[in-house]
């Protein structure tokens, strides 16, 4: 069974859990959704969607997807996964961009962690992290127990 999983990524976290879950799926293709070539995802027999959310919006990529494919995605086995410091933003914003309906028929949904990296971020938004958490250090989230879940789900173990 061919499995893709498509992202859209700003900072790596979305590239870093598709990774994972290609890995924990045994077989899967990954494709940036900022790339010049996207393989259409008809050509797929279960599809995955995931990526980040700042300022409470799903990535411009990630939206655009959903759109432009969305009566192929409806007749597949879907999966969402979100990345993000925090689940219920992410779970907010998932629930503004996707229909309902595919939110209610995926086989999995979920928040898998995020990470922040200072040597990524622009002083903008170093300057932020510092001032909401009063520190600017790495950290990541990604749960590994989460996308072995989630994988799981998606195989219909």
């Amino acid at each position: 069974m061919k499995t893709v999983i498509y992202y859209a990524t700003k900072h790596g976290a979305a590239e870093e859990i598709a990774g994972r879950l290609a890995r924990a799926l045994g077989e899967a293709e990954t494709v940036n959704l900022a790339g010049q070539e996207i393989p259409p995802p008809e050509e797929a027999d279960r599809v995955i969607v995931g990526g980040s959310v700042y300022a409470g919006m799903l990535r411009k990529e990630m939206r655009e997807f959903l759109a432009r494919h969305r009566e192929t995605l409806a007749g597949k086995p879907l999966g969402l996964y979100l990345s993000g410091m925090s689940e219920e933003a992410c779970n907010a914003a998932v629930e503004k961009a996707a229909p309902a309906d595919w939110i209610a028929a995926a086989k999995a949904r979920d928040w898998l962690g995020g990470i922040v990296d200072p040597a990524k971020l622009s002083f903008v938004e170093r300057t932020i992290l510092r001032l909401a958490t009063g520190k600017c250090k790495a950290v990541s989230t990604v749960d590994q127990a989460r996308i072995d879940a989630f994988a799981a789900r998606m195989k219909g173990d």
